[in-house]
């Protein structure tokens, strides 16, 4: 038995394949859960508040003494 792996967005996956192809797969949602164990997941968080602080227009950021 041969089989097909498609990895694709769920979005994209709704917005441009084909019902009956929909149907017809086996279904499988990685998320960040799945994927990584819970001190990834905090690492994950921390860099992504971090991220959101660095990027956001207006404030003063202070980064290993340096004002960004």
């Amino acid at each position: 038995m041969e089989r097909l792996i498609v990895v694709a967005e769920k979005q994209t996956v709704y917005k441009k394949f084909p019902t009956p192809l929909i149907n017809r797969l086996e279904k499988h949602f990685l998320t960040i859960n799945t994927m990584l164990d819970e001190r990834q997941q905090r690492l994950a968080k921390k860099l992504e508040d971090w991220a959101q602080d660095f990027a956001s227009p207006g404030e003063v950021h202070q980064y290993h003494g340096f004002v960004v």
